[in-house]
């Protein structure tokens, strides 16, 4: 047997012992997404390196640079003429900053290496990579008009070279070299003057990624980058299958083959700071994450001043139910990110981006804590993060896209945890600050760039009537006024999404539809509540019809759809919800902010089905693990059912989750 089928047997042992009983797939059953051909212009040979960065990252970014520490010591070999051990500290920079997703500090380290030897292919190699789209993000015009003239020249460089090659150094050497620049050019489909990306592209790439890793196969770059070109074909799409049964639970074929090779890596170098982060992508959302425990424990230390790997343990942690470990995970990673800021204040989307991710996941895991006085202080925070760092001048000129979508995605976060702890005075001193972000980065971009389109953050206004509705719906309204917060709402919604008619609207990784359900859903039975029942259904379905529009049908829709009494109504709109919220793409942070499992097992429990309450908690906990208020619903419809005991494990792991709350487990 060889190496590689050997491996791809251990792993696939691996993944089939460790499916639990009960488990579940974020995504649904959701097919590949569409992936359109988009094309850019091409730079002419001879076109300066420095005038491509400009289309892509700042003038800091080309300024001479200097080593920064803590970020793990690796040292990355290539072939270097002059200063070596100069040139290979600041490409092993590049990398570590790389596989660390600090992309445009990683092309600063690269360019750096480039000017200390400019006959010298890899440094180009890696500044084409870190401009180049990844899973989280894809690359501007300007960033792919970089990347693809730093291949072309490292290409020409690493050709040069095997021509003559320079002394010190093999033939295998340097023709390895030459194969990284060849595998990355095949992604691009040349047409005249203009190169087209596709996502035939982004399989030929991987497949020259396989092939350059299989022959250099103790180049454990070449087999972490050839997982990542896998992961890269269908972005945050790894796994499919029904979410109520484990046994039709898979990863995609490209996710299943990344793990594969990643799990090669770190068998052989179990500290690769690529393979880790990788895995942990690769891994988290399926059944069983606890198989990335091992690469979030080597987080902790391995690369002390690199922010964003610090961070990726978290998602581990709280994928694994430790959301305490997970929530002081991420105020580390924002320490470290925020010293990176002070020290090297830089002009780029990083700030605005990862810190906001990690400041966002904070919040999210705080809440789940039931920490309710640091949660509301996070969100505070995180509006605090992106107004300072998108009102740059620089983002505005050449990250317009990333401002508009990072503004609206972390400016709504505010809302949905004032919503979640009903805490109207924190949302009432956060407000001010959203409406004056906005303000800011308006008249800063308006500055930098003629004819600036404002930004009107739209899912944050829907979220804004969302928590207005929610507060408005108090105890003891009638139907009419109940009716009437709702219709503000719906009003809201259906303006916003024929606003954004042309373009659609997305949140995270979802269409904003389909978590505009929940919202109303949500608003549905809280109206409920409200009235203690006696709310007018044909109201409610007349007027949201009336006021939603054509894009907002979904929502009337699923309203349309309940019938009979008003606790079949209740338990019917939480079931919707349920499985809505079962068919959303995966994303860390989720694009919703809590489980509605939870509402409908509370639900279930007001109206005395404890047997059916036990089940949806016990649901609930297989995926979100360990959440205090499912293992107190859990607790309670247990104590609900005669013969029924709760169990000292349970007892303590409610204890043990609920410890730093300072709220209630039960809404």
């Amino acid at each position: 047997m060889d190496r590689t089928t050997s491996v791809r047997m251990a792993v696939a042992c691996a993944l089939l012992a460790a499916l639990p009983l009960q488990a579940t797939a974020h995504g649904g059953m959701h097919g590949e997404t569409d992936q359109p051909e988009h094309f850019f212009p091409s730079l002419p040979d001879g076109s300066s390196l420095e005038s491509a960065l400009k289309l892509c990252v700042s003038d800091k970014d080309t300024e001479a640079d200097h080593l920064l520490s803590g970020l793990g010591g690796e040292r990355y070999d290539l072939v270097a003429v002059g200063d070596t051990a100069r040139i290979q500290a600041f490409y092993s920079q590049g990398m570590a900053l790389q596989y660390g997703f600090n992309f445009s500090e990683a092309i600063r380290a690269f360019y750096q290496a480039y000017q200390l030897d400019k006959a010298s292919a890899m440094p180009l190699w890696g500044i084409a990579l870190s401009a180049s789209s990844n899973i989280n993000t894809d690359a501007t015009q300007g960033c792919d008009q970089l990347a693809n003239l730093a291949a072309r020249m490292a290409l020409g460089n690493a050709e040069a070279r095997v021509k003559t090659i320079p002394a010190g150094f093999t033939e295998q050497q340097v023709r390895r070299e030459q194969a990284y620049a060849k595998a990355f050019l095949t992604q691009y489909d040349v047409k005249g003057s203009d190169i087209g990306l596709s996502l035939d592209g982004k399989k030929r790439y991987a497949a020259q990624m396989k092939e350059l890793s299989t022959r250099y196969f103790d180049d454990l770059d070449a087999a972490a980058l050839y997982a990542d070109a896998l992961l890269n074909i269908a972005p945050w799409k790894w796994w499919n299958g029904d979410e109520a049964t484990s046994n039709t639970v898979k990863p995609t074929g490209e996710a299943y083959e990344a793990l594969e090779v990643l799990n090669r890596v770190l068998v052989m170098d179990q500290n690769h700071s690529g393979a880790n982060h990788f895995f942990i992508h690769a891994i988290e959302e399926s059944p069983f994450p606890d198989s990335g425990m091992p690469m979030a424990e080597r987080f902790r230390t391995l690369n002390p001043a690199v922010g964003h790997l610090i961070h990726m343990a978290s998602h581990i942690y709280q994928r694994t139910g430790n959301n305490a470990l997970s929530s002081a995970t991420n105020y580390a990673a924002i320490s470290v990110d925020r010293a990176y800021g002070n020290q090297v204040q830089p002009q780029s989307p990083y700030l605005l981006h990862y810190l906001g991710h990690n400041i966002h996941f904070l919040t999210w895991t705080l809440s789940i804590e039931g920490r309710k006085n640091e949660t509301l202080n996070m969100a505070s925070e995180l509006v605090d993060n992106t107004t300072a760092n998108a009102a740059l001048p620089f983002l505005c000129e050449k990250y317009p896209a990333e401002l508009k979508t990072k503004s609206d995605y972390f400016y709504a976060v505010p809302y949905y945890y004032a919503v979640r702890f009903q805490a109207w005075d924190e949302l009432k001193a956060i407000e001010p600050k959203i409406s004056a972000g906005l303000a800011q980065i308006n008249a800063t971009c308006a500055k930098a760039v003629p004819n600036w389109e404002p930004l009107t953050m739209p899912y944050t206004r829907i979220m804004q009537s969302y928590a207005q509705a929610y507060q408005a719906l108090d105890a003891g309204v009638d139907s009419g006024k109940a009716v009437a917060a709702l219709d503000g709402f719906w009003k809201t919604t259906g303006g916003v999404l024929d606003e954004t008619r042309k373009d659609g609207l997305n949140y995270g990784n979802n269409k904003a539809v389909e978590l505009l359900r929940l919202a109303n859903l949500i608003l549905f039975n809280k109206a409920q509540d409200a009235t203690a029942g006696k709310l007018a259904l044909k109201d409610v379905q007349a007027t949201s019809a009336r006021s939603l529009g054509d894009l907002g049908k979904p929502l009337a829709d699923d309203l349309a759809a309940l019938k009979d009494d008003d606790k079949a109504q209740v338990l019917a709109a939480w079931r919707k919800a349920v499985e809505v919220q079962d068919g959303l793409w995966y994303n860390e942070p989720p694009d919703w902010y809590y489980t509605v499992r939870e509402s409908l097992g509370y639900a279930l429990l007001a109206q005395g089905k404890a047997e059916d309450a036990e089940r949806v908690f016990s649901e609930d906990l297989s995926e979100n693990r360990l959440s205090g208020r499912s293992l107190n619903g859990l607790k309670l419809s247990l104590q609900a059912q005669k013969g029924k005991t709760v169990s000292a494990e349970l007892e303590q792991k409610l204890s043990n989750a609920w410890r730093n709350a300072t709220v209630s487990a039960a809404p």
